[in-house]
């Protein structure tokens, strides 16, 4: 495979991606158009995205680096904001070079001092290496094969690689772990609700006022220990339903729900994941 690093900046001095509703539809028309990507970044006024492309003669690969362009471009079409022109894609020559970019990706938003660490930033694919986001884009699989590791315990090793950078700590930073499930109530709802909503990227208000991330609320409050009928009313009155609605969320069994409840588990076992949604 060939590995290729670009980036598209908006006209100065707008800042799109401050604006968390634009941030969260073009997060979602990016991990919909480049399904593969290695890496994505959104930082307030341009996007890194890091992506692989496969192995072949020089013009199949240069058509394959157009259409990847403007695929890019085309997320961007939008009259809310303008766009420079895109600079010449970066090729990466080895693995070495693959490992240090991917680095420097995840580390923008500290450089920037816009973070502490880079599992605080909403808008980058680092969240997806402790299955940390819903739905997932980027596997530990595909990132490990392309850096020529082995994928158990590839999280940990690359979040010890990146938050050892001068910008986070120098001793690098404890990597999360996620709450486990709980036989009686340990976490307030509002809590439940943040680590849900986090896992989405979605504004705890926009959980709440949808149905179906609503019940999934409702679903996970059970999982972590609100299960009981005594609990009905204190979490109907917190998402504002009747406790039918929470009997019957409870009932109800949701084919691949289980990838969502593990990822607001790991936001909810670690503040530094849901620390963005406190941000005015």
């Amino acid at each position: 495979m060939k590995y290729v690093h670009l980036l598209l900046r908006a006209v100065p001095p707008q800042q799109p991606f401050n604006n968390f509703d634009f941030a969260c539809r073009t997060w979602t028309r990016l991990q919909h158009n480049f399904p593969n990507a290695l890496a994505a970044m959104l930082m307030p006024n341009h996007v890194h995205l890091l992506i692989s492309l496969p192995e072949t003669s020089p013009p199949l690969l240069a058509e394959s680096l157009a259409q990847a362009q403007s695929k890019l471009r085309g997320v961007f079409q939008t009259p809310e904001f303008s766009w420079e022109k895109m600079p010449a894609p970066q090729m990466i020559p080895d693995r070495a070079h693959l490992r240090r970019l991917w680095r420097y990706i995840a580390l923008n938003p500290m450089r920037k001092g816009l973070a502490r660490d880079p599992l605080v930033w909403p808008w980058s694919t680092y969240r997806d290496l402790f299955v940390a986001s819903y739905p997932q884009w980027i596997s530990n699989e595909s990132l490990a094969a392309a850096m020529g590791e082995h994928h158990h315990g590839v999280s940990v090793r690359l979040h010890d690689f990146a938050s050892k950078d001068e910008t986070v700590h120098v001793h690098g930073t404890k990597a999360p772990h996620p709450s486990p499930k709980r036989k009686k109530p340990f976490d307030p709802m509002e809590q439940l609700l943040y680590a849900l909503a986090a896992s989405m990227r979605m504004r705890p208000e926009r959980v709440l006022s949808k149905t179906s991330t609503r019940r999934a609320l409702i679903r996970f409050a059970k999982r972590q220990g609100w299960g009981h009928f005594s609990h009905h009313t204190m979490i109907a009155r917190f998402c504002g339903v009747h406790p039918r609605t929470i009997r019957r969320a409870f009932d109800r069994v949701h084919s691949g729900e289980d990838a969502l409840m593990k990822a607001a588990a790991r936001c909810l076992g670690d503040a530094r994941l849901t620390e963005f949604l406190h941000w005015e």
